[in-house]
């Protein structure tokens, strides 16, 4: 498709330059097109900068719903239901147990680094989906762009089957190709790293597999704590996956438990949502 540079020379008329006398409503009409689309242009030119630039709010992240959707309350008090744009985390209600356990290890990805916390939120040229919620790109407070930090680190797919900025189609296509490459969560193809419960602390925000020996299982509203010697703990939400009496029987003995490493009011956690991540050891 030609510019408007490109038009406006092929709107020139040089022939008329010897008929002034006879052609001066025509030499008119073309110079109002000439004014037309020189304004034209220029409006286009303002319409081109990055969607958002003009267009942001902040606000605190009070909810994570999985690892594409949030809730944001603004400034002002309103409170938004956010869809990132342009990534595809696995679905929650999947009944798939590998499809599921990722699911949950984005939901705490998601948690880990945005409950609580401010955000910038900035929009594209559509600002809701058919579900009512809010598109927008979520910027961290250190400035990182949490859609592009979440597929690169392999817990979303890039999401590009809806038009939004070419640009950012073209960051997500390569963080994901980057998260393929490095075998990064979705696309890992070797176990998780083995420690041991002291250690857990050092390895908040990844994914490992804790090694440990739980001291008693306790009861606090919604969850249920598998609590070892130290600071570390396993925290599970009712209706718990590993039948609460049989965690009780299995006290003192060994188990390992695969998760996302968290720290939350001075204790180490990982969720325990899914019943692979839970392995009595023969020890």
């Amino acid at each position: 498709m030609g510019t408007c540079t490109d038009f406006l020379k092929s709107v020139t008329c040089p022939h008329l330059s010897h008929q002034r006398g006879r052609r001066r409503p025509a030499l008119f009409l073309v110079v109002l097109l000439l004014v037309y689309l020189l304004i034209s242009c220029a409006g286009r030119a303002a319409g081109s900068q990055e969607p958002g630039s003009e267009s942001q709010e902040k606000g605190i992240v009070t909810r994570v719903y999985d690892g594409d959707t949030i809730e944001v309350r603004l400034a002002n008090g309103e409170t938004l239901k956010v869809r990132l744009i342009g990534i595809d985390s696995p679905e929650m209600d999947d009944e798939r147990e590998t499809v599921l356990f990722f699911a949950h290890m984005a939901k705490r990805f998601a948690f880990y680094h945005l409950y609580d916390k401010e955000v910038r939120l900035t929009y594209d040229w559509e600002r809701t989906d058919d579900y009512g919620r809010t598109l927008a790109y979520v910027v961290m407070e250190d400035g990182a762009l949490f859609n592009e930090s979440i597929i690169k680190e392999g817990f979303a797919h890039a999401f590009t089957k809806y038009p939004f900025r070419e640009d950012m189609k073209t960051r997500f296509r390569k963080a994901e190709k980057e998260a393929r490459r490095l075998n990064k969560g979705l696309w890992r193809k070797k176990p998780w790293p083995v420690i041991r419960a002291e250690d857990a602390r050092s390895h908040s925000g990844r994914i490992v597999t804790v090694e440990f020996t739980y001291r008693d299982v306790a009861e606090e509203g919604r969850y249920l704590y598998l609590r070892s010697e130290g600071d570390f703990e396993v925290f599970i939400p009712k209706p718990p996956p590993v039948p609460a009496a049989e965690l009780r029987s299995l006290v003192g003995r060994a188990v390992a438990v695969t998760g996302y490493i968290e720290e939350f009011k001075g204790r180490v956690q990982i969720a325990l949502t899914v019943r692979s991540q839970f392995i009595l050891l023969k020890k």
